[in-house]
C-alpha cells in the first residue's frame, strides 16, 4: 500500500490541460488590459489616420484630374473609417461632378474619441452623426478647406484620445502632418 501511494504522485494529463487553459486564458486577459491602459488603440487609430491623409493626397495628386477627390472620415457602430471617393469623370463641370468610393479602410475601433479642430476654434468630436469630408489640392498637394456639419473650414488638428492622446497636426499650405503622443 505504501509503494501505491508513492506512485500516485504528480499531475494527471485533465488537470495539466485545465491549468494550462486557465494561465491561457489570465494571459489573454491580461494582455488585452495592457493594451487598453497604455493608449493602444489610440496610437493605433492616429497612425492609420496619418497614413489615410497620406494616402488621400497621393489619390488628389494622381487620381482626381481637374476635380477634387476627397477622404472622408466619419464612425460607424464598430469603428472609425476612411472613405477615399473620386470623380466618375477626370473632366466635369461644377455641378456635374458625381463621385465613385474607390476604397475603404477601417482607421480606428469605437472605443476611441476623434476630434478635429478647425481654424477659428471650431472642435468637432467625430460621431455616428458628423463626419469630415478632407480635401487636397490636386496640383500642389496642400490642404484645402474640409466640410464639416454644413461648414468649410481649414482642419488645424486631430486629437485621437484613449487613455492616451495622439495629435496629429495639420498644416494647410502644404499638406503636411505630423503626429506626436501630448500625454
Amino acid at each position: 500500500r505504501s509503494r501505491r501511494m508513492r506512485d500516485e504522485k504528480g499531475f494527471s494529463l485533465i488537470e495539466l490541460i485545465v491549468t494550462v487553459a486557465l494561465m491561457a486564458v489570465v494571459m489573454a486577459v491580461v494582455v488585452i488590459g495592457m493594451g487598453a491602459m497604455t493608449g493602444m488603440h489610440a496610437r493605433e487609430c492616429a497612425k492609420d489616420l496619418d497614413a489615410a491623409l497620406d494616402q488621400e493626397k497621393n489619390y488628389a495628386l494622381t487620381k482626381s484630374g481637374s476635380v477634387d477627390c476627397y477622404m472622408e472620415l466619419k464612425k460607424e457602430a464598430d469603428g472609425f473609417y476612411a472613405e477615399f471617393y473620386v470623380p466618375d469623370k477626370p473632366v466635369a463641370k461644377p455641378g456635374e461632378i458625381t463621385y465613385i468610393l474607390i476604397e475603404r479602410k477601417k482607421v480606428g475601433k469605437s472605443s476611441v474619441a476623434v476630434a478635429c479642430t478647425f481654424e477659428g476654434g471650431v472642435t468637432l468630436e467625430i460621431d455616428e452623426h458628423q463626419s469630415v469630408k478632407f480635401y487636397f489640392d490636386r496640383v500642389s498637394g496642400a490642404f484645402k478647406e474640409c466640410e464639416y456639419g454644413g461648414s468649410k473650414a481649414f482642419c488645424r488638428e486631430i486629437r485621437v484620445t484613449k487613455n492616451r492622446v495622439y495629435l496629429l497636426s495639420l498644416v494647410p499650405a502644404t499638406g503636411k502632418h505630423t503626429m506626436v503622443r501630448e500625454s
